[in-house]
């Protein structure tokens, strides 16, 4: 279930920025799991991801290259920028978060057209927008991008061992929208 829809009492803006604060306390809930990492190889690893991504999705931006039918991006792309905003995530501080959502879904939801090459260049301002547009420029909805959110944070717990843990990633995910969604009524 995508658990922001009933969070914010179906505003669409409060209901996608209530998603990313879901998710940001999801990656919490992962990152306490490490002591000491450093923002170096978190950056390193984000962009390390991005790359992954990019390469998923070659057919549409390597012009050199002749293609012989249409392109369409599979899960693995939508995997791979899942896996970079994990990382995103993980460096992000708790009082950025909040404050900037509710601004940030907004231009979500105002961007019609989009396209990889356009947000692309935006890398060295990046915010937590960039991700369901390039979910949405491959064929994904935010939902898809929250429900692939939402696997990959099950399967790093069982990947460390701590596959008991995995339940709690959807009460986290809740527990973190609704707070969010109360701080953003708040403001």
């Amino acid at each position: 279930m995508y658990i922001a829809d009933d969070v914010c009492n179906g505003d669409r803006i409060l209901t996608t920025a209530s998603m990313f604060g879901g998710m940001w306390h999801v990656q919490r809930l992962l990152d306490s799991r490490f002591d000491g990492v450093s923002d170096e190889s978190k950056n390193i690893a984000f962009i390390t991801e991005m790359g992954e991504f990019f390469q998923a999705i070659k057919p549409t931006w390597a012009w050199w290259k002749r293609q012989d039918k249409e392109f369409v991006a599979g899960d693995n792309a939508l995997e791979e920028l899942v896996d970079a905003m994990h990382f995103w995530l993980s460096a992000q501080p708790h009082y950025t978060i909040v404050p900037r959502v509710k601004v940030i879904a907004t231009r979500y939801h105002n961007s019609q057209q989009y396209s990889i090459a356009q947000e692309s260049m935006y890398l060295s301002v990046w915010d937590i927008v960039q991700f369901p547009l390039l979910a949405r420029a491959i064929g994904y909805s935010e939902k898809d991008l929250y429900s692939t959110y939402i696997k990959k944070a099950k399967k790093n717990l069982w990947r460390w061992g701590r596959d008991s843990e995995a339940p709690m990633v959807d009460d986290v995910a809740r527990e973190g929208a609704i707070d969010c969604c109360k701080q953003l009524t708040a403001l």
